[in-house]
């Protein structure tokens, strides 16, 4: 088995926890307007609105900036996103 890096860990938790919260919502949207099928395809034509053009942003971003820094201040967000997330559960 390959041993994962810890950036590398943390975007494939975020993608599941994502998608966990997205299908919830998707099959709870789904059940209320009482078309799964319509709803399955509005949800997913609005995450890939959402979610193309921060690939391609990525992508130009990654080309003109080293991969090191940017992985740096990804990590910086994180822990700060973090941080704030403990605070507000001890308050």
């Amino acid at each position: 088995m390959q041993k994962q890096s810890p950036s590398n860990a943390a975007i494939r938790q975020f993608c599941v926890v994502m998608g966990d919260k997205t299908q919830v919502a998707t099959v709870a949207l789904g059940a209320r307007f009482h078309d799964v099928v319509s709803v399955t395809a509005r949800t997913t034509l609005g995450m890939m609105v959402a979610n193309v053009p921060a690939v391609f942003l990525g992508n130009e971003l990654i080309k003109r900036l080293p991969l090191k820094d940017v992985r740096f201040v990804a990590t910086l967000r994180f822990l700060a996103a973090r941080a704030d997330r403990r605070s507000d559960l001890t308050q």
